[in-house]
Order: structure tokens, then C-alpha cells, then sequence
């Protein structure tokens, strides 16, 4: 019996006692009382701020001056009724919680919608109707109106949206002796039959009961019974033998229906059940909408249950929902998807004009340094002094008005900045961070080059030469050419903004700052080597893209076929004087492109060692590489490593910092990836993020923070903990460092110490003495870039994923407490999953693109319905916006998909082989990523007959996909799909660099570079080539066919992996029908198994193998693999087919 098994009929088991017989009485067309689905909270304490949770009312201590309610989802409360032991009296004050109702109104193409919890935010006095009869006082709200400091944003609703409710009562007041909290739902009569067994061949035995969420159970009566099966009134069968004859039960209830869109008083019907073959029992409890019947039947496959109406003449029939296919079932009988046809359907992401107005801009930098510029696409340079993260005496080197300067270069006699969108960007060689911006001009053709470097000095940071005040430099190379056969005037422009008079000095172009020219101070701007016989002025020119007066400028002519080039050199820094302005205007232009493109090709060939017959990918594989490095900021003051999410904007998100770690472990630079988590294991508590959590909380993995001057750290991610902790013990999986281990290993152990200890405050019985969904999970705390707190999966998830490597990690090296921390490790995981599947249970099962149903899976504990869905887009319907406003919803996307349940797959929380596994991908497939018939923005409006290349990916689809989960359970075209589709929505293919994001087609958004997705792109495709499953290793295991139908095919000179370095190449073969390939296996810690697949071209069958000239049949052929003989020698292999 597995874990599932066990905690779902623990939980069945429950129902036996939960239900009691006044829960079934029940009144036809009364008001849904809120009360009853709530928490009973009081208050105490002489500001009312101590919550305690009570059973029932009569459970309230005397000394509770406040009484209410707490929901697990917001209630749109209109009346309230209370009822008292006495007189009611008149002053009594009615609070609801607050922190974001209402959030603003709708608008394209996303919006942030945010959400409230309990936890944070504050009461607000309502303003009220108060209706006395005698004992009884009715409650009712005005419109609201100045009572709350965002109702402009929904003025004059007579409702109040909220998690709680409470009435604060005077001193003197009668006691409370029930209390009634409605919404303007009605509970109308319902009859539904659910059968049982269905969809199964053979004899099974059923138990179970049935419970009622948002409405009211009335009656419950066997449907089908024979003698011997065994009904428990009021809600309880036992032992119900199904075989060829169907049978279920009838459920007459009440439901909640509204009038009010997007209400959460949605009727929930939960059928606790197992199910038994023989001995052995299997749980098939689930919960369903009672709405989703106004669609028709509901079958639940994996439960062997239908749900329809009870009046319907029709038993199952499995005949009905054969025809109907999930995408997953879609996807094989495509072909293999291509760059080329994903490139076709996927609306291109346009680099000039991106959602927020801003075009695409590539960041120049050497390795790791502070000093970052700004390359646009345009070709004009600009600097942020915050997005750059300059701190202290960095900072004040940096001398401008404002955050930004903008450098603008422009062209012609008339300046020209290509403010009509007209030029292109590249860059060098495919994959090197030196800018090449085009366009033309009357008549002539530019090209400009540029690149970053230091004014003198090792490029490498960790060459102890190195000093990081040293002056970095933009380069620029600037040609005109004439193809005519006419000679072409022109001039060189030269602007910045802020705007600011300029002087000349021979090459150098000088800044004054200040009001008074006397005393202005000297900023030395540029060095401008322009051709002989030319000169540099002033000048001035008006209304500019600039928005610049001052100029320098520079006249010249191109003779027909001739060219003209300029020089230029920007210091980052606004101090460059004396000696270092004389070693900038010597700095050759061609000697140090030399050294700087010798710098990151070198480390380039060292880093990403592997290629494919798909050249963009290769090309991205390789800048990815520098865009890291890029990045980084070494810290001036500390000398520590700083990985931020971005290179520009973003600080240091020390989850996001850990995806480009893991990468360059991955591809073997184990050092430069040490080096970046050692950071965090330096700053240890150095910050600590948002949620309720109990001090001391210098265990915490989430600081950058050198001092109070020096603080890289972004945000409030909770993530940041277990990811950090997990990384470290994955550095070494693939380093095998035991010394380093052995130093960290104090910081992990605290680390641990601080989540075991966390996990002790949710671990307790709640009001009725029941284990709560919750145990065991760490306390509510912050997500991501959503605000709201909660018991997050995806950060319990990658606390335990932490722990369990950390145990194996201690376990290799012989560690006496790897065992103790694999057992708590364990035990995390069981509270995690129990977690998981209870909330599963209460939740409602969601429709599939076959009309079949399933369970869905959640993000958070105790959450019952999807926000990032149709019911989100119903709630903002409320503010009248017209139908074509409809925005991606960021936050709830960020929430459900992004951080949603596949990180419990890919964390290995739940196994690939597990049902809900198929659950998870498969509404990942069919409902959170395409539109569907209700044209829920998902990343932009997906076009349903191209559903192959625009659904499969979230808005930020090379941050989270499942991918890795679909190649463990070796469903390759799906993984093949899916990095094609990520790869081409968030490409600028001119510069071979992703975008970050995109929540409408064409127009991406999100700052550059946006290393960490990238990493999280090309890691993927590494696992495609090189995955770890387990002891063994698989290789090539993702590759699409035509890959080895090419004689280039599949060259890896080197991956690493957690066995050690690996080598292979695989090719079509010099004779038709043949694959070739050598490979050169792991030898640190050799793998159980090395499997290499073959993926022949065109699904043929593999006829033959042989190894080092003999044949081979050691072959899956299911599978189409070769286990390959254990040796750690060079592995030759032909394969025919």
C-alpha cells in the first residue's frame, strides 16, 4: 500500500464521524449562511489583536470582546445576524479584514491581481445599517464609499469581499448566542446520483460517505443496492459489492447558487470512498462542482466515478468519452515539432516596441563587474545607476542628475537616431556580448560595434590583479559606407540626457555640470577618434528624440564606394581624469576588441562543450554563458559573488542565482558555481524574508546583504531557503568535493535546524481535535512576486528536496548523521504529500479537453478553487469593463503556474509513474495553457488550431514547464514540443537572447539580460542530451528524430553529470538506415546504468546494434535504448534500422 493510499483512506475513514445529523437539516431557498463553512475566531487582548480559533460560540471565553468568522477563500458578505441571550445592543461595530479589496480594474494586457490572507492586513470598521429586533441585530453595509482607502477602484457595492468578519461588542453586551453571515446566495434543491465503479472491469468493493461544502446536505439513498450492501443513514455505505450491475448512491441536496459573478460560494460535493480488489484497497475520494453538471455528466476516470443529475434516464457509458482526446493524446500524432513550424505559428516577439514602450537592449560588461552598460537596439547606449547596482562609493562615481543617463549617437546632416524603428542588432560571431547595431541613412549604410572592457588591467575576476574600481569602458567602432556612386555627407552626433553643455578637448568631449559655468564641474563623456580631416564642434539642435540641446557633432564625407569610421570610448564612471583620461584616449580599439572577444570565446569553448543540429540552440547555449558572467556583480567591498536575476534592474533572487549555478555545474565550470553559493552561505542570515515565522532565523538561505550600505537582496521569496539548500548539496552531487562539503555543511545543518524547528508551530490538533491540512508544512509565509502569504507547496517542496539530497550528499561521505537527516527528510515529505492530497480531495475535479474529469491539484494548502481560471476573469467581470479586456492574470499565473504542483514532480515529491502525475500534465496541458472555448488569457489569447506551438508554456515558459517530467516518463515528443514552443515565444533571434516573459503576443516584457531563464532553458536542454534518473544515466533521451538523421548530429566534448564528465557523439551513419556513435562514460562514480537512446529517424525499428564491432542485444526496444557495457573505455556503437 503506498503513502497516497494510506493518507487518503485515513482521511475517508474521518467522514464516519464527521457527519452528524444536524448537518442534514435544511430549508429551501434560505440564505447560504457563510457561518457554517467558516472558523469561529474570537478576539482578546485590550487592542484585539490575539485571534483564538473556537469550535462553536458557546466555546468563546467571557473575556472575548470581538466574535467572527475566518474562510479559507474571500466571501462577499452583505448581511450579518446576530442573535444574543439578551437585548441586542446598539453599538455594536462590524470589521472585515483588509489589505487589497477591491484591486483595480481590468486592463490589457495583464494585471496584478492581488489577493488577501489572513494574515496580513487590518481590520476596517464598516459603515452600516443596523436593524434591532429585539434579541436580534441585523447588519447590512453601505455603499461603499471612505471606509475603505481603495474603494474608488469599485465605488457603491453593498457588499464587502473579505477572509473575515467580526463583530466587535461592548462591554456591557448580552452574549452571543449565534451568529449568521450571508452573501446574496440562495440554496435551491439538487438531486445528483454518483455511481460507483465505473470504467472498471471486475468485481470491487465500496465504502465511503459524502459531505457537502457551501450548501446542505438533505437526503442520501442507495441507488442499485443489492442485499448485503450495506447503507449507514445518514450519509454512509459500507462494503457495496459492484460488478456488472451498476450502482452509486443518490445525493438530494441543497446548493448555493448567486447572482453575484465570481462568487467563492460554489457547492462542493465531497465523496469520501475506497475502493477494494481482493485485499487490497485503493482511495478514490474526490470533490466536484455541483455547477459543472449544468455542462453535462461528470467521469472521473481515475476515481471510477460518475456524476450526472438524478433524474437522468442514462448509467454510465464509457462508449461516450471514447472519441474524446487530451492534448497529451494529441501531441504523438503530430510530427516532432521544429523551430521552423514553432516559428510560423508563434506570433514573433517584436525587439523595437516591447509592452511597457521600452525596446530591446543587451547589457555590455566585463566579467562580474559593477560598471554595466546599456546597449539598445537602436544603437544608443544608456546607464542606470540603480538597475546597474551601484552602491556607496560606487554610486558616487556616477555623476548625473537622476538615476539615468542616455549616451545618444546619431547620423546625417540631419541627426538621426532611428526613432523610426528602422536598423537591426546582432551580435559577433552568433554568441559574443559585442554589439553590432545597423541601419541606413540617405544614401549610406552604418555599422556600429561595440563592447565592454577595462581601462587596464585582467579582465578575469579572479585574478587576484584585478581591482573592481578600475574604469570599464564602452568601445564603439562606427563606419559609414557608400555603395553609390556618389559621394555622401554626413555627420557624427553626440547627446546625452540629461542634457548638459559640452566642451572639446582635442578628442575628448567634456560635460559641465552645475548652474554656474564658472564653477561647473568637468565630466569627461567621450573620446571620439574621428577620421583626418574632420573636426568635432558644437552645436545645438532642437526637439530630438533626445530631448537634448547640446550636441557635439562632427561633419564628413564618404566618397562613392568609400567608408569613414569613428572611434569612440565612454567611460562608465564620471571621474576619469589625469592619467586615466590619457590612458582612455590611448586605448586601441582593435587591440582591445582582441582581448575581449579572446576573453569570452575562451571561456565560452571551456563552459558550453556540446552542439546540435539546431544552430540556435547551440547559439544560445553559448551566450548564455557570458550573459551570466555578465550579470554577476563581484562586490567591491566583500569580494563575494553576486547573482542577480538579471543584469540589469533585477537584484539578487537567491533562487533564481542557484538556476544559474546548477548550470555551469552542470556543464562543469564547478568552480565559477561554487564560488556564486558561497555567497550565500557567507551571508547566512543576513536577511529574512516576510511570513510568521519564530526567530532566531540565522539559519536563513535569502540574504545578499554585506552591510546596511551593500544589500543585493531582492524581494521577500520564501523559495529562496529550500533552493539554496538544495543546491548546495546538488554542487556537490556534481563535484564529489568532500572538503567542501565538509566546510559547508555547519551552514546546512542550520539551516535544517531552522526548518524543523518552523514545521513544530503547525503541528497541532485544530478546534475538533483533527490533524489539520496544514501538519507539518512550514508556517504561512511569502511566495514569490505575489504578496499574499499561505502554506505554499513549492516552497515546502523545495525544503524537503533540500533535505533529502542533503542526507544523500552526507550518506556519501559517510556521515554518522546522514541518517537522521534522511528520516526527517522522509517524515517532511509524508506531512507534504498528505497535505497535497487532502486539499486535492476538497478541491473540485476540473474538466479535461476529452470531457473527462480529474482531480485538480493545487498550489497551497487547504485551497478549493483556481484562480488563474475562468472563476478570476468572472470576479473582474463585476467592474463592467467591455469583453474584449481580458488581461493574464500575473500574480494568480505566478501563483498556480509558475510555482505551481509540477515543481512536486520535478522535486520528486510525487514519482512520474504516480496518478497524479498524469493529473498535473495533463491540466497543465488542456486548461492552464490554452484559451479553450472561454478565452481565458493565458499568454496572450492562444488560436485553438494552433493549439500544437502556442499552448504547453506559461507567460514565463523557460522558467517552469515539464519539461524534465515529460523525459522521465519518456513522453519525448512532449518534451520536444515544449522546449521548441518556450524557445521561440521569448526569442529575439536577431540578437539570440530570451525575453523574460510575455503576457500578449509580440510584446515581451522584462529587463536583460534574463540570465536565470535562459539558464533554466539551455539546463533543460542539456537534460535532453544528458539526464540523471536515479543510479543510472541516460543519454540523448530527448532528442527529436531528424537529429540523427544529419551528419553532424549530436556532438557532446563534455557534460557533466553526477557520475562525473561524459562525452558521446551520435550522427547518421556512412551507410544508409545507420545511426553512429561513440561514447565515453562516467568514471568518478560510475552509474548503475549508462543508456544510450536512439530516436531513429522516421519511428522505425531498430533491426540491430553493434558495439565495438560485435553485435549487441542488451536493447529496450520499447523504449529504444541500449544499455550500454560497463567500461570506461570508448564505446563505439552502429546502430541499423
Amino acid at each position: 500500500m503506498n503513502t497516497m493510499t494510506v493518507l487518503l483512506l485515513v482521511a475517508f475513514a474521518a467522514v464516519f464521524w464527521l457527519l452528524s445529523p444536524a448537518a442534514l437539516i435544511a430549508g429551501e431557498g434560505e440564505p447560504l449562511n457563510l457561518a457554517e463553512f467558516g472558523q469561529w475566531m474570537v478576539w482578546t487582548g485590550e487592542k484585539l489583536d490575539q485571534p483564538v480559533p473556537v469550535k462553536s460560540l458557546t466555546d468563546a471565553p467571557e473575556s472575548a470582546q470581538a466574535v467572527g468568522v475566518q474562510w479559507d477563500d474571500p466571501r462577499d458578505v452583505r448581511e450579518i445576524m446576530a442573535e444574543f441571550d439578551g437585548d441586542a445592543p446598539n453599538d455594536v461595530i462590524v470589521e472585515y479584514w483588509f489589505r487589497t479589496w477591491p484591486p483595480p480594474p481590468p486592463s490589457m494586457p495583464n494585471i496584478e491581481d492581488e489577493i488577501d490572507d489572513p494574515w496580513q492586513g487590518k481590520w476596517l470598521p464598516a459603515d452600516i445599517k443596523t436593524r434591532i429586533e429585539g434579541k436580534r441585530c441585523v447588519f447590512t453595509f453601505d455603499a461603499l464609499g471612505e471606509e475603505n482607502p481603495r474603494a474608488e477602484n469599485l465605488p457603491g457595492v453593498t457588499y464587502r469581499r473579505t477572509l473575515k468578519v467580526r463583530l466587535v461588542l461592548p462591554k456591557s453586551s448580552p452574549k452571543l448566542q449565534s451568529l449568521a453571515v450571508h452573501s446574496d446566495s440562495v440554496l435551491k434543491p439538487l438531486a445528483v446520483r454518483v455511481q460507483l465503479g465505473c470504467g472498471r472491469k471486475g468485481a470491487t468493493v465500496w465504502s465511503g460517505g459524502i459531505e457537502v461544502f457551501n450548501g446542505k446536505l438533505s437526503n442520501l439513498t442507495p441507488w442499485q443496492f443489492d442485499e448485503g450492501d450495506d447503507f449507514v443513514p445518514p450519509a454512509l455505505w459500507k462494503d457495496v459489492r459492484i460488478g456488472e450491475k451498476p450502482k452509486g448512491i443518490v445525493v438530494k441536496l441543497l446548493e448555493s447558487q448567486s447572482q453575484l459573478r465570481g462568487s467563492n460560494d460554489i457547492t462542493v460535493v465531497t465523496v469520501r470512498a475506497a475502493m477494494k480488489t481482493g485485499d487490497r484497497p485503493m482511495a478514490r475520494s474526490f470533490s466536484f462542482s455541483t455547477g459543472d453538471l449544468a455542462a453535462g455528466p461528470i467521469y472521473v476516470p481515475d476515481m471510477n466515478a460518475y456524476v450526472t443529475k438524478a433524474d437522468d434516464p442514462k448509467s454510465f457509458d464509457i462508449v461516450a468519452f471514447e472519441k474524446g482526446r487530451k492534448i497529451r493524446d494529441l501531441i504523438p500524432l503530430e510530427p516532432e515539432q521544429s523551430y521552423e513550424r514553432a516559428g510560423r505559428e508563434i506570433p514573433p516577439q517584436d525587439p523595437w516596441v516591447r509592452q511597457h514602450g521600452d525596446m530591446v537592449y543587451l547589457v555590455a560588461a566585463v566579467d562580474s563587474s559593477w560598471q554595466k552598460f546599456a546597449v539598445r537596439y537602436d544603437g544608443n547606449i544608456w546607464i542606470s545607476r540603480s538597475w546597474t547596482k551601484a552602491f556607496g562609493a560606487e554610486a558616487k562615481r556616477l555623476k548625473w542628475p537622476g538615476d539615468s543617463i542616455h549616451l545618444w549617437i546619431g547620423t546625417g546632416v540631419k541627426p538621426y537616431f532611428r526613432e523610426d524603428h528602422k536598423g537591426s542588432m546582432a551580435v559577433a560571431e552568433e554568441n559574443l556580448p559585442i554589439m553590432i547595431n545597423r541601419w541606413e541613412r540617405d544614401g549610406l549604410q552604418y555599422e556600429q560595434e561595440s563592447f565592454a572592457t577595462l581601462l587596464e588591467g585582467p579582465l578575469d575576476p579572479n585574478d587576484p590583479a584585478r581591482i573592481e574600481q578600475t574604469p570599464a569602458v564602452l568601445m564603439m567602432k562606427l563606419t559609414a559606407r557608400n555603395s553609390g556612386s556618389e559621394p555622401r555627407a554626413s555627420q557624427l552626433w553626440f547627446q546625452t540626457k540629461p542634457d548638459s553643455p559640452f566642451e572639446i578637448a582635442g578628442k575628448r568631449v567634456i560635460a559641465k555640470l552645475g548652474d554656474d559655468p564658472e564653477k561647473a564641474e568637468r565630466i569627461l563623456r567621450a573620446v571620439v577618434s574621428f577620421p583626418s580631416g574632420t573636426e568635432m564642434r558644437l552645436a545645438r539642435a532642437e526637439k530630438l528624440p533626445s530631448d537634448a540641446v547640446n550636441a557635439v557633432t562632427c561633419p564628413f564625407e564618404v566618397s562613392a564606394g568609400g567608408t569613414q569610421t569613428f572611434y569612440l570610448s565612454l567611460p562608465f564612471v564620471s571621474d576619469v581624469a589625469g592619467a586615466d583620461a590619457d590612458k582612455l584616449e590611448a586605448l586601441s580599439y582593435d587591440a582591445e576588441r582582441k582581448r575581449v572577444a579572446d576573453y569570452w570565446r575562451s571561456m565560452i569553448q571551456r563552459t558550453t562543450r556540446f552542439s546540435t543540429p539546431e544552430p540556435k540552440f547551440n547559439y544560445l547555449s553559448r551566450f548564455v554563458v557570458p550573459h551570466i558572467h555578465i550579470s554577476t556583480t563581484k562586490d567591491p567591498k566583500s569580494g563575494l559573488y553576486m547573482v542577480p536575476a538579471a543584469s540589469y534592474c533585477y537584484r539578487v533572487y537567491a533562487n533564481e542565482a542557484c538556476f544559474q549555478a546548477m548550470l555551469l555545474d552542470a556543464l562543469g565550470d564547478t568552480r565559477r558555481a561554487g564560488q556564486y553559493l558561497d555567497t550565500f552561505v557567507a551571508l547566512q542570515g543576513s536577511r529574512m524574508f516576510r511570513g510568521t515565522y519564530t526567530p532566531p532565523n540565522d539559519g536563513v538561505f535569502h540574504g545578499a546583504k554585506v552591510d546596511d550600505q551593500y544589500d543585493y537582496t531582492a524581494s521577500e521569496y520564501n523559495l529562496d531557503h529550500g533552493t539554496v539548500l538544495w543546491s548546495l548539496a546538488r554542487h556537490y552531487k556534481y563535484t564529489r568535493d568532500r572538503a567542501w562539503l565538509e566546510k559547508t555543511l555547519s551552514s546546512m545543518f542550520k539551516a535544517v535546524e531552522w526548518i524543523e524547528r518552523q514545521r513544530k508551530a503547525t503541528m497541532h490538533s485544530d478546534t475538533h481535535g483533527r490533524r489539520p491540512i496544514e501538519h507539518g508544512l512550514l508556517p504561512p509565509g511569502h511566495l514569490e512576486d505575489n504578496a499574499d502569504w499561505a502554506h505554499w507547496f513549492a516552497i515546502n517542496a523545495y525544503c524537503v528536496a533540500g533535505m533529502t539530497e542533503m542526507a544523500n550528499a552526507m550518506a556519501d561521505i559517510g556521515h554518522p548523521d546522514a541518517e537522521k537527516i534522511a528520516r526527517q527528510a522522509a517524515a517532511y515529505c509524508d506531512d507534504l504529500r498528505s497535505s497535497v492530497i487532502r486539499t486535492a480531495e476538497i478541491s473540485p475535479v476540473v474538466k479535461m479537453r476529452d470531457g473527462t474529469y480529474s482531480p485538480y491539484i493545487t498550489t497551497k494548502a487547504r485551497q478549493r478553487f483556481r484562480q488563474f481560471g475562468p472563476l478570476q476573469a468572472e470576479f473582474y467581470s463585476r467592474y463592467g469593463k467591455p469583453e474584449d479586456v481580458l488581461p493574464c492574470f500575473r500574480l494568480s499565473g505566478t501563483r498556480e503556474v509558475l510555482y505551481g504542483p509540477m515543481i512536486l514532480l520535478d522535486l520528486g515529491i510525487f514519482e512520474p509513474t504516480e496518478r497524479i502525475a498524469d493529473w498535473i500534465l495533463d491540466d497543465w496541458e488542456d486548461n492552464l495553457t490554452l484559451s479553450g472555448e472561454r478565452q481565458f488569457n493565458v499568454h496572450g489569447i492562444t488560436d485553438e488550431r494552433l493549439w500544437f506551438s502556442q499552448g504547453g508554456m506559461v507567460w514565463q515558459s523557460n522558467l517552469q514547464n515539464p519539461i524534465q517530467m515529460y523525459l522521465k516518463r519518456n513522453e519525448v515528443p512532449a518534451a520536444i514540443r515544449n522546449i521548441y514552443n518556450n524557445f521561440v515565444a521569448c526569442l529575439y533571434p536577431d540578437v539570440n537572447t530570451l525575453t523574460e516573459e510575455y503576457r500578449m503576443w509580440g510584446r515581451a516584457s522584462g529587463p536583460f539580460y534574463k540570465s536565470p531563464d535562459e539558464a533554466r532553458f539551455v539546463n533543460r536542454l542539456r537534460d535532453m542530451l544528458v539526464l540523471e534518473s536515479g543510479d543510472d544515466l541516460w543519454l540523448a533521451s530527448g532528442t527529436p528524430r531528424r537529429w540523427l538523421a544529419s551528419k553532424e548530429g549530436i556532438r557532446v566534448d563534455e557534460i557533466n553529470s553526477y557520475f562525473g564528465p561524459v562525452a558521446f557523439t551520435m550522427h547518421a551513419g556512412d551507410e544508409p538506415n545507420t545511426v553512429k556513435a561513440t561514447v565515453r562514460p562516467p568514471t568518478r562514480n560510475a552509474p548503475r546504468n549508462v543508456w544510450l537512446y536512439v530516436r531513429v529517424p522516421d519511428t522505425k525499428p531498430i533491426k540491430k546494434v553493434e558495439i565495438n564491432g560485435k553485435e549487441w542485444t542488451d536493447v529496450d526496444l520499447k523504449h529504444e535504448r541500449i544499455r550500454l557495457p560497463k567500461t570506461a573505455e570508448m564505446v563505439n556503437v552502429i546502430v541499423q534500422y
